[in-house]
């Protein structure tokens, strides 16, 4: 069977416009890279059975980070402007996780940070926790991830 000129004509558009497209959504998306479980140090911090109920929902490349020098030590009175993550991508996953620990749905705002940046390793101002894709972890200089823990009920 021979290709007519309309047939490869059709077929090369599909192939340019598949191809655009997903260019397009790695655009869009990011790096929806690394390892889906750590293997470098963690601190462990308690959250509530929401707050890891709407963790265990993402996908499991979405890791949290906070300074190795001052690290966040609870979800406890943490303001959105004390959040930032990596990419327009993770906006949802910060709105849920903001309605998760409290803080209120008229609060829109989500602070995008780009990893390039020395966020933990001489930025003014660092966020209190970073979200980010695992593959991005050694390029956060100065950050400990962060694996939250079930909260203990005290007696």
């Amino acid at each position: 069977m021979k290709a007519t000129p309309i047939f490869v004509s059709l077929f090369l558009i599909t192939v340019i416009s598949f191809s655009n497209a997903h260019s397009q959504q790695l655009a869009i998306y990011g790096c929806q890279c690394g390892p889906e479980k750590g293997t470098s140090p963690a601190i462990q911090i308690e959250a509530d059975s929401l707050v890891l109920e709407t963790i265990k929902s993402w996908d499991k490349r979405i890791w949290f980070f906070t300074s190795k020098t001052t690290p966040l030590k609870s979800l406890k009175d943490l303001k959105n402007d004390q959040i930032a993550a990596w990419g327009a991508e993770l906006y949802e996953q910060v709105k849920q996780f903001y309605k998760a620990i409290g803080i209120p749905d008229t609060v829109s705002s989500v602070a995008i940070l780009g990893t390039g940046n020395p966020i933990f390793s001489g930025m003014e101002n660092p966020p209190q926790l970073f979200i980010t894709w695992s593959g991005h972890e050694s390029q956060l200089n100065g950050s400990i991830r962060i694996e939250f823990i079930r909260k203990r009920f005290k007696k």
